[in-house]
């Protein structure tokens, strides 16, 4: 039931986020560079998250390397190319690429375990990509760019498989700080790098920002390395295509997009098929064992009783 929750919630939060990000970066008034935002955004939230970690006696975790490595995967090269293939990618594709990483993370997955993936649990997952493309339209993926957002799509798929095969029961909140400020250097390299101007964000932008920084970094990541080690992996990553639809009906209710029949038909194959993937499955009972013979019991031979023997009086050869 937990675990229920914060898949929901996470979802919810992240899916309230795409209207937080496109407030950010400027739909309202002067907004952040892409790069800019998603760096600042990261060092604040690592440096929050440090301070709790502190405040709270959480012991550093164990194997740093490993939780750095996750944590630039997931931050410097899935978020970061994804906001540098934004400047060329449509929206709608976007989300149509990154709707597939649970299939990527499946077939991760399989290869990390060397075991193939649950059939029902791919065949669900292809039912929600298939409703995120009613969603968003045919949109054509031979676009400029598109090579940053596949990228970005491997790597929040790598990154979490990663993370959950990690079995060494750290701190979530400890992890999340790290992996976290991981990404917050990186980015602010790009940023850098790519000679990004220092942004001057309106009112707001800066209430978007403060969104994604609080709720959907600091309050929603360490929930969700939390369920990361307690679900399925296919479990987990249907919050790829339930947030789509959480952005899609906020942002309808806040009048920016139109809620018709092929967004209704889209919401319901996708949450349709979220349900199928994370329902607990059956356990076919096994096969009864063999009716055990019952013993028989051998019947009894009568023993005959002993024969005393009784001494014969010894008598002399000469009598």
């Amino acid at each position: 039931m937990r675990e229920a929750f914060v898949l929901v919630a996470v979802s919810a939060v992240w899916g309230i986020g795409y209207l937080a990000g496109t407030v950010a970066l400027g739909a309202l008034d002067a907004g952040f560079g892409p790069l800019w935002l998603v760096a600042s955004r990261l060092l604040v939230a690592g440096a929050l998250l440090s301070m709790l970690a502190v405040a709270r006696g959480a012991p550093l975790p164990r194997g740093l390397p490993g939780i750095a490595a996750s944590g630039a995967l997931a931050w410097v090269v899935g978020t970061g190319m994804l906001t540098i293939g934004l400047q060329w990618v449509p929206a709608g594709t976007t989300a149509l690429v990154l709707a597939g990483s649970p299939v990527v993370a499946l077939v991760l997955d399989g290869l990390w375990r060397r075991a193939p993936p649950p059939r029902a649990a791919v065949a669900w997952l292809l039912v929600a990509v298939a409703g995120l493309v009613v969603l968003v339209g045919p949109a054509p993926l031979a676009v400029p760019g598109i090579g940053w957002t596949l990228a970005a799509c491997l790597a929040w798929a790598a990154a979490q498989v990663v993370e959950s095969r990690r079995e060494d029961g750290s701190d979530p909140l400890a992890v999340a700080a790290i992996q976290i400020g991981v990404g917050g250097v990186g980015v602010s390299a790009l940023a850098f790098a790519s000679g990004e101007p220092l942004p001057a964000p309106g009112t707001a932008s800066w209430l978007g920002w403060a969104f994604l920084v609080g709720p959907s970094t600091v309050l929603v990541l360490p929930a969700w390395l939390w369920l990361l080690r307690r679900v399925p992996v296919h479990v987990s990553q249907l919050q790829a295509a339930l947030s789509p639809v959480v952005a899609l009906v906020a942002s309808a209710a806040l009048g920016w997009e139109a809620l018709g029949p092929r967004e209704a038909v889209a919401s319901a194959l996708i949450l349709g098929a979220a349900w199928q993937a994370a329902r607990p499955r059956e356990v076919a009972d096994p096969a009864p064992a063999p009716e055990a013979v019952p013993d028989v019991p051998m019947p009894a031979v009568p023993v005959p009783a002993a024969v005393p023997v009784v001494a014969q009086p010894t008598r002399s050869p000469l009598s």
